[in-house]
């Protein structure tokens, strides 16, 4: 009878032992896959907020190379609009939101330009870069304005 006993109370220790293992495992992998979407969205994060200064350091040129150019191409016709850039040109720059594939050059990211008309002297712009992943939309922006200080 003795041996009844232990062996029952082993049984039960090894499917107690399997149950803790098991949940250990499920608690690291959960981890592991949190921490893997975790860094990816860091890194998607750092270059959308690059992609979206170097957008604004471009603008700014391109309003210092000629204010009357630059109103051209950014407020035609003294009215906001938004722009889709892929790279940064005008001559690449697609009117209105960005489609389905109008992807960053060599990224799965999207920018959107929106520039806002105040005045003959100022325009207010919006860079917004952003991106769709199994998590959702998230987005970077950043804006300023411009004036004609030339």
């Amino acid at each position: 009878m003795t041996k009844k006993n232990l062996s029952g109370q082993s049984l039960f220790e090894v499917v107690l032992a399997l149950g803790l293992i098991t949940l250990i495992m499920v608690s690291v992998v959960a981890m592991a896959s949190l921490s893997i979407f975790n860094s990816s969205y860091a890194k998607n994060q750092t270059q959308a907020t690059r992609l979206t200064e170097t957008s604004l350091e471009w603008i700014r040129g391109e309003r210092d190379n000629g204010w009357n150019d630059f109103l051209s191409q950014a407020v035609p016709n003294d009215s906001d609009q938004t722009k889709c850039f892929t790279d940064l040109s005008w001559e690449n720059s697609k009117l209105g939101n960005c489609g389905d594939t109008d992807f960053i050059n060599n990224t799965f990211l999207k920018r959107e330009i929106l520039f806002n008309f105040v005045d003959t002297t100022t325009i207010g712009v919006i860079v917004k870069v952003y991106w769709i992943d199994g998590h959702g939309y998230h987005e970077i922006n950043s804006s300023t304005y411009l004036t004609n200080w030339n």
